[in-house]
């Protein structure tokens, strides 16, 4: 998993070095990486589920199509995800979770972490998506449905956990969000 930029904001660039903010944000001076292989080893076993859902597969060739000429360019690294970090305005949402590994803005990671600061973040892994009822970087979006426009506006600018950002696609017609939304059941 070398280069997976996990983390909200992508700056862990290993599952040893995500799993190791846990360690360090403990606390703990008894716990190290070796006590955590196993927990590694597990994680390194997941896969994303599979829809069991019948999809049209036009709808999904469709969809594809829009993404690849409409979302790529954020989502071109592995399954889906980002291969840069973006800003909370570049997002259009809320930027208050940008000090929370540095509370002054200063470059200074908190609890001496072993961390770069980006102050922004990245987009997730879109494999298995659809399976999620937290999207977006702060659990506020339920489904694929509400994240494209198709359900409930999204209006709520509460600070930290608005639902704000990322209508990227929300300008497509009904069908084209309904296809791309297909897409990513698939993936």
């Amino acid at each position: 998993m070398d280069g997976a930029v996990l983390a909200w904001n992508g700056t862990s660039n290993s599952l040893e070095h995500f799993v190791s903010g846990f360690i360090a944000l403990s606390g703990s001076d008894s716990w190290d990486i070796e006590d955590v292989e196993p927990l590694i080893a597990y994680l390194e076993t997941l896969q994303a589920p599979k829809t069991i859902e019948q999809l049209d597969p036009e709808a999904v060739g469709r969809g594809r199509a829009i993404f690849f000429d409409s979302c790529i360019g954020c989502h071109q690294g592995f399954r889906g995800s980002s291969i840069e970090s973006f800003s909370f305005e570049d997002i259009g949402t809320d930027d208050q979770m940008k000090y929370i590994m540095d509370p002054e803005l200063d470059g200074q990671v908190i609890n001496g972490l072993d961390a770069e600061v980006s102050h922004g973040i990245k987009a997730p892994r879109l494999s298995g998506v659809w399976s999620k009822t937290r999207l977006l970087h702060n659990g506020s979006v339920d489904s694929l449905e509400e994240l494209f426009c198709l359900e409930a506006e999204r209006n709520d600018d509460t600070p930290i956990f608005g639902n704000q950002g990322h209508e990227y696609g929300c300008e497509l017609s009904v069908d084209d969000r309904e296809d791309i939304i297909s897409f990513l059941k698939s993936i």
